[in-house]
């Protein structure tokens, strides 16, 4: 509670500084060896994509295109739909108003800006924050906030799970999860009404619920049926891969992540490498053509 009265006074900013400048400090240190990371890390999702097709012994007859259907015409972009109402409220949350076409728009650059060396998506958000009034400070802290709030909600359920497996740091993670969701939620409380932080809540639950039924829409077209609480538990490899920086979008990471869960979960290790890899696409191809979409249209105008 002390904490939060702090930030309420405004020292959130200071915080965020030095959050930024170790996180910098991290990124400047690692920049010498970015460019062979990001090569290695290319060469492990492309080799690891082959890999996981060969073992799995993946026949065109063998897929189903339903699902995939399913996550590329209504869940990716309902998921950016989602991202938008996120911002539209990360803006009124500090006093101003976003409109819901820029909101998406800003979603689908963020989601191409994520293949940055850098975290792109979390700059492109806070400069759309900027745009519409906020100051530089109080867009960093949002944007900062909303991306605790989301790795703190999709970590959770697996933090409980790793938990029940007998994993005793899994309560360590459900600990740290419910802290930085008290933390999160107190600071927005401190700044906002009732009504925009149930927004905070109820949107983030709804990409959370999403996410999982992109993961079981994926591993469907596999052959593969999950269930509700395998497919929440894989939501956490996106969210931890893409909070590493070192490399863009947490491209391997990601999917690596995802085999280390499937094999605690006794679900097919080359699958889970390959529906995170195929959605990865499918998410980039989608934003790529909104993106396209924005660019054509505004042109026209001028």
């Amino acid at each position: 509670m002390v904490l939060l009265m702090q930030l309420g006074r405004g020292t959130m900013p200071a915080a965020l500084d030095i959050l930024f400048r170790v996180a910098g400090a991290v990124r400047t240190a690692a920049s010498p060896w970015r460019r062979p990371l990001t090569v290695m890390a290319a060469l492990v999702f492309l080799a690891g994509v082959g890999v996981a097709a060969s073992m799995l012994d993946i026949d065109s007859a063998d897929l189903s295109l339903l699902p995939l259907a399913v996550i590329v015409l209504a869940i990716v972009p309902a998921s950016m739909a989602l991202g938008a109402v996120s911002l539209q409220l990360s803006a009124r949350a500090l006093g101003r108003r976003m409109r819901f076409p820029d909101a998406i728009a800003t979603t689908a650059y963020a989601a191409i800006a994520e293949l940055l060396p850098l975290p792109g998506g979390a700059v492109v958000r806070g400069a759309a924050l900027t745009r519409s009034g906020a100051s530089l400070g109080s867009s960093s802290a949002m944007v900062t906030v909303m991306a605790i709030m989301t790795l703190c909600m999709r970590i959770l359920p697996t933090g409980v799970a790793m938990g029940a497996w007998g994993i005793t740091v899994g309560w360590a993670l459900v600990a740290a999860c419910v802290a930085g969701l008290g933390g999160t939620v107190g600071w927005l409380f401190l700044r906002t009404d009732a009504g925009v932080v149930a927004g905070f809540l109820a949107v983030r639950l709804a990409s959370v619920a999403l996410a999982a039924a992109r993961f079981m829409a994926g591993f469907l077209a596999l052959g593969i049926a999950l269930s509700p609480l395998e497919a929440v538990i894989f939501t956490a490899a996106g969210t931890i891969g893409n909070a590493a920086t070192i490399v863009p979008a947490g491209l391997g990471i990601t999917e690596g992540i995802a085999s280390a869960l499937a094999l605690l979960m006794g679900v097919s290790p080359a699958a889970a490498f390959l529906v995170v890899a195929v959605n990865r696409l499918i998410g980039l191809c989608v934003a790529g053509i909104v993106v396209l979409h924005l660019a054509v249209a505004r042109r026209k105008r001028v």
